[in-house]
């Protein structure tokens, strides 16, 4: 992977994010219509989502108006959303991924209507590499997973059932409570909201996996918190920050691009039972060390931001931050979104 930094976007393509994030936190988005999946879930019914998931009324203007904040606030969503996407051409653009890329977005796309799928009368074969475009579809994705209801586990189901089914409820929850005010939480997690028990179960029976898994979905706060450290008001030196700029974000993409990735093949191994396409493109002996490169980019992140960054920044992404469990262990996913929870301490 280059190391060098990225230019800033052009002004015409900031305005064009700016105006989405805006129209995203001021209107609600219809619901997409249903559609037929050739996924064996898709049987599942679609109702509202689980009393024990609870999912905030997306779409409601009063509750996004209060929402919204300042300008900066708004400028910040802008940036964040910038940096995903960039994350997300990284990955579509390298030959060595971009096969995953392609059958990722083809499973999840399932969730669109057909006339916006890849490959419908015509169109290219994987979803738009347009950044405002992108946003708009994955938070289609994002919504219309989230609108399938995951019933909670019962007292007959198994026991690795009944976790899969409890960690999809707490991820749920915690991407729904995100959404509508960070738009880039569509682009980062609109896999994860199409996974359902079924299809999880088989692969959270591998500790490998699990362990990622959990770590990861439990962090999901976390990541969204991360591109504040790119503000020039979360640094105490303004020299330190002029010069080591380009290396943290740089640093940030890498992560992002660890995560997606980490996702893209959560995905296409949940689909694999049905999707060839899919089995063919993940790294089926990598889940441990695609987890690993995911919490040592998060490291060296915060290695800078607890040298460089203010308190106040550092507390704001210290306080939603799970450290892996000691010696590993399977771990489960707490569901710990609160704004005022105290800081985790650090071992």
């Amino acid at each position: 992977m280059k190391t060098a930094s990225h230019p800033p976007a052009p002004h015409n393509a900031t305005s064009k994010v700016k105006r989405l994030v805006g129209k995203i936190c001021r209107h609600s988005h219809p619901s997409p219509p249903e559609s037929t999946s050739s996924s064996p879930s898709s049987s599942a019914k679609t109702s509202r989502e689980s009393s024990a998931c609870p999912r905030p009324l997306i779409g409601k203007n009063s509750q996004r108006q209060s929402r919204r904040g300042s300008a900066s606030e708004e400028d910040d969503r802008v940036h964040d959303l910038e940096l995903w996407n960039a994350a997300y051409d990284l990955l579509k653009r390298d030959n060595t991924s971009s096969g995953l890329v392609l059958a990722y977005e083809n499973i999840i796309s399932h969730a669109l209507p057909d006339s916006l799928r890849p490959g419908y009368n015509g169109s290219p074969n994987g979803l738009s590499s347009e950044s405002e475009r992108r946003t708009e579809l994955m938070m289609m994705i994002a919504k219309s997973g989230l609108s399938r209801e995951v019933k909670e586990a019962s007292q007959t189901d198994s026991g690795d059932d009944g976790a899969a089914r409890d960690n999809l409820i707490q991820i749920r929850s915690m991407i729904a409570s995100l959404l509508d005010d960070k738009p880039s939480a569509g682009i980062a997690w609109a896999g994860f909201c199409s996974l359902t028990p079924l299809l999880l179960d088989p692969l959270l029976r591998h500790d490998d996996i699990s362990q990622g898994f959990v770590h990861i979905t439990d962090n999901i706060p976390h990541y969204l918190t991360l591109h504040r450290a790119l503000r020039p008001t979360s640094w105490t030196s303004q020299p330190e920050f002029q010069r080591l700029q380009p290396h943290v974000r740089q640093t940030l993409l890498d992560l992002y691009r660890r995560i997606l990735e980490y996702e893209m093949n959560i995905v296409c191994a949940a689909a694999s039972a049905w999707n060839m396409a899919a089995r063919n493109v993940v790294d089926w002996h990598g889940w441990k060390a695609m987890a690993d490169a995911v919490r040592e980019k998060d490291d060296e992140l915060m290695g800078y931001v607890e040298k460089n960054g203010t308190d106040e920044a550092m507390a704001l992404m210290e306080v939603q931050r799970k450290l892996a469990p000691e010696g590993g262990g399977r771990g489960k996913l707490t569901d710990d979104t609160s704004p005022q929870d105290a800081p985790q301490t650090r071992e």
